[in-house]
């Protein structure tokens, strides 16, 4: 499913570098098929985290990506709140 979102959104904007999904998305499939077409994917792991999981989770770019993720947004009064989870930065 999460590839075919990325697929499709990829078909409307071409520059799409990278994309963040909830934790439900993760799987090895996932992470193969999306990372064959994006720089960065963002797709937490469920669970205990190996020390290898947790090398990338707490990655600085995997982090960078994830406070992009629109549910790890706090709105502010001077910023307007996007919806977005796809990034084309």
């Amino acid at each position: 499913m999460a590839v075919s979102i990325i697929f499709d959104a990829k078909q409307k904007f071409k520059k799409i570098k990278s994309c963040s999904f909830d934790k439900g998305f993760h799987s090895p499939t996932n992470q193969k098929e999306l990372g064959e077409i994006l720089d960065t994917v963002v797709l937490p792991f469920k669970g205990k985290l190996s020390e290898k999981r947790k090398a990338i989770e707490y990655s600085e770019e995997f982090l960078d990506a994830r406070k992009k993720h629109s549910a790890e947004r706090i709105k502010t009064t001077k910023e307007k709140m996007l919806p977005l989870k796809i990034s084309e930065r």
